[in-house]
């Protein structure tokens, strides 16, 4: 049975390049390609045979649902899925490793922030327990 564009949109729409998949490869056809740019390509294919490759709308929404890390390093504004096909294969990937250690890094500190937080309320829930014995 032959997709409808609909179906061909709404898979363009759920379609993720998770933050963990991001400056990491996988294979495909046999060959080992950059995830970001498997991304790329299998969106801008899905927006044609769905007939929505200049929709600027979901040009939005999917580039909304693209990591941070992604994000942060596109140059210029994607109004076409051609612009944002673009634009994502074009970061070098020293630059997204880069930046996504940068995160990652970032991310690993706020954890730990958390951690300190709870631990200190913790301590002052027992110390307030201990107080009312």
């Amino acid at each position: 049975a032959k997709k409808t564009p609909e179906q061909y949109q709404e898979e363009l729409l759920t379609l993720k390049l998770e933050d963990n998949e991001v400056a990491t490869t996988k294979e495909v056809n046999g060959t080992n390609a950059w995830t970001h740019v498997i991304w790329a390509r299998e969106t801008l294919r899905l927006a044609k045979v769905a007939g929505v490759e200049k929709d600027i709308g979901l040009v939005w929404v999917v580039h909304k649902k693209l990591p941070k890390v992604v994000r942060k390093l596109l140059k210029k504004k994607c109004n076409t899925f051609e612009d944002l096909a673009k634009e994502v294969r074009e970061p070098d990937v020293e630059e997204l490793q880069k930046e996504k250690e940068d995160i990652d890094e970032h991310r690993k500190e706020e954890e730990e922030r958390e951690k300190r937080v709870m631990q200190q309320q913790k301590v002052s829930l027992a110390d307030i327990t201990m107080r009312m014995q």
